[in-house]
């Protein structure tokens, strides 16, 4: 079988290789994991950016503090491609009106091979370095060069390494579908209680979710929730946050903020949001991390003011920021969380899939029907006339004004905290298991992984 190439922009393999900044990177990872475990041969093809820019703090005046991220590649397991004399291999590509140096490096993941562009040769000008210097924001003419190069010098690369793919993939092509490699995303505690073989070369798949947990029983999956609450509330502890009371309703939300994800929906009612959270029967708490494009006017301002409310008297300790968005903050997350978050304005397909990594890990979702969520959400109000496996916000009504429909999609996701979500989580019998939220838990452990499994998305979109 001749390889197949998936070029993308960012690619998530390591928390130490910052050649992503959200889930477009997590997403071609988990592709490339899934095809490794099918044997088919794929090449992902990306860009090697010297470094990233790696939030750590806002400010009280709001001001972002950024960090850059230095890339070593060496360091992180890549090696110099090089030709046939054994020399680094390099290509001369025309991008406008100017000529330009590139050079490779390979990593092996699993079976499949990530191979990175660089501009970084010192006899190029600055300018021609800072090409591949750092992943620029989608939507910026600095972007739109970065993407043309990576797709003219990744067909010159692959064609210089002897590679004639028999296809051409982006990662960000919805005929893919929505996938998560699930070995990636599920953590040992769940895989042990689901009883998964140990041992070299096993893994857990979506039929091993479809199969095994209708065996668990209830008391073994609440306390592997309890457990994984527990975990995620010490880490975020170690890392400096006002994080405590694990035994509340923890609400997970990450993502790139701006006018697509709508992640300050809960804050334009703050007595409300208030009396929510302080509940001192019924607590919920509240954890964000994420960043934005620095000319994202509408993600800094949901950044600020999420900055904001964390440090106020009202809700410290009840709404946490999390800076230093990456791999390992996101594992921990969606491990730990009880509910997901997502707000994504419809039709922007900007919730991600973060919320099928959650439901892995016993989490329930609460979503806007956009993206993968829509799909669930139909399917489960066919069948049963109402959502079955988590919650929609705000039903089909549409308005034609976006303020009208955040208002509206507010008050309604308020009303399922407040009537559905919160009571049923809080609902213990006599052994304090809350009996329905734990067979919802069930009902979308059984499904959502084998549904939205990279494997199925692997050879869905490969047609294979």
């Amino acid at each position: 079988m001749k390889a197949v190439a998936l070029f993308s922009p960012e690619f998530a393999v390591l928390p130490s290789l910052r050649t992503y900044v959200g889930e477009l990177g997590v997403r071609a990872a988990d592709l490339l994991a899934a095809a490794s475990e099918l044997e088919v041969p794929l090449v992902g093809v990306g860009i090697l950016h010297a470094s990233a820019p790696v939030l750590t703090e806002i400010g009280e005046d709001g001001h972002r503090e950024v960090v850059e991220h230095r890339n070593d590649p060496e360091a992180s397991g890549l090696e110099r491609v090089t030709g046939p004399d054994g020399a680094p291999l390099s290509v001369t590509i025309t991008l406008g009106e100017r000529e330009l140096e590139l050079g490779a490096w390979e990593l092996g993941v699993g079976r499949s091979r990530l191979i990175l562009l660089d501009t970084n040769f010192d006899h190029q000008g600055e300018a021609e370095r800072e090409l591949t210097g750092r992943l620029q924001p989608s939507g910026t003419p600095a972007r739109a060069e970065q993407d043309e190069l990576l797709r003219r010098g990744g067909e010159a690369t692959l064609a210089a390494m002897g590679i004639t793919p028999s296809a051409v993939h982006l990662a960000d092509d919805p005929g893919i579908g929505a996938g998560v490699h699930l070995p990636s995303w599920t953590s040992a505690d769940v895989v042990e209680v689901l009883g998964v073989a140990a041992g070299e070369g096993a893994r857990i798949r979506g039929r091993d979710f479809a199969e095994r947990v209708e065996q668990v029983k209830i008391r073994a999956l609440w306390n592997l929730r309890a457990r994984a609450r527990e975990g995620m509330v010490e880490r975020l502890y170690a890392r400096g946050l006002s994080a405590a009371d694990s035994d509340a309703l923890w609400i997970g939300c990450a993502g790139r903020f701006g006018v697509g994800t709508r992640a300050d929906l809960l804050f334009g009612d703050l007595a409300r949001l208030e009396r929510l959270l302080d509940d001192p029967l019924n607590p919920v708490r509240l954890v964000f991390t994420g960043d934005a494009a620095a000319d994202d006017e509408r993600g800094q301002a949901q950044l600020a003011k999420l900055a904001e409310l964390s440090r106020d008297a009202r809700f410290e300790g009840r709404i946490v920021f999390a800076p230093d968005p990456g791999l390992e903050l996101w594992h921990t997350l969606v491990e730990g969380v009880d509910l997901w978050l997502s707000t994504p304005t419809r039709g922007a397909n900007a919730g991600g899939t973060f919320g099928v990594r959650a439901a892995a890990n016993g989490a329930l979702n609460v979503s806007v029907a956009d993206g993968w969520w829509a799909a669930v959400a139909a399917k489960d109000q066919a069948d049963e006339g109402s959502c079955a496996r988590g919650w929609t916000i705000g039903g089909p009504r549409e308005f034609d004004e976006q303020a009208a429909q955040d208002s509206f999609d507010a008050r309604m996701l308020f009303e399922l905290l407040e009537r559905e979500i919160v009571p049923m989580f809080y609902d213990w019998n006599s052994e304090a298991i809350p009996l329905a939220w734990v067979e919802r838990v069930r009902a979308s452990m059984r499904t959502i992984p084998a549904e939205f499994d990279a494997e199925r998305a692997v050879r869905a979109g490969f047609s294979l």
